[in-house]
C-alpha cells in the first residue's frame, strides 16, 4: 500500500513526470517542485527524468511551453510578447528562441503556416 502511495497509486513514475509538467506548464518551473512532488531529492529526479525521457528536466519544459506556444498561435490573435506572458517565459526574444530550437522555424512563420486561409487571426 505505501509503495502505491509512493507511485500516485498505480501511475508510472514516468506518467507523474509528464502529469506534473502538463498541470503546470503554464507557469515557470523548478525541477524541486517536481522533486518535491515526487517524494525524491532534486538530483535524483533529475536523474530519473534523463533515465525515463532521455533528455533533461529543463528540455522536458520547453517541449510542454511550445506544445502551449503552438495551441495560442493557431487559436488566439495573442501577440508573442502576451504569449511569453501568460507562459511565464522572460520575453517574446526567448519566446522565439526556444520555439525555433525546437521546431527549426519562427512563430511568427509558424502561425502563417498553421493558419488554413494563410493569414492570421
Amino acid at each position: 500500500i505505501l509503495q502505491l502511495i509512493a507511485d500516485g497509486a498505480g501511475a508510472s513514475r514516468k506518467e507523474r513526470i509528464l502529469g506534473f509538467i502538463r498541470r503546470n506548464g503554464h507557469k515557470k518551473l523548478l525541477l524541486e517542485e517536481l522533486a518535491s512532488e515526487l517524494f525524491l531529492s532534486p538530483s535524483r529526479t533529475a536523474h530519473l527524468v534523463s533515465e525515463e525521457f532521455g533528455v533533461g528536466f529543463r528540455r522536458l519544459v520547453i517541449r510542454e511551453k511550445v506544445r502551449r506556444i503552438k495551441s495560442l498561435l493557431a487559436s488566439t490573435p495573442m501577440t508573442l510578447e502576451q504569449i511569453a506572458a501568460e507562459l511565464e517565459l522572460p520575453n517574446a526574444y526567448y519566446l522565439g528562441r526556444i520555439f525555433k530550437e525546437e521546431t527549426g522555424i519562427a512563430p511568427g512563420r509558424w502561425r502563417r503556416e498553421a493558419q488554413p486561409d494563410g493569414h492570421a487571426h
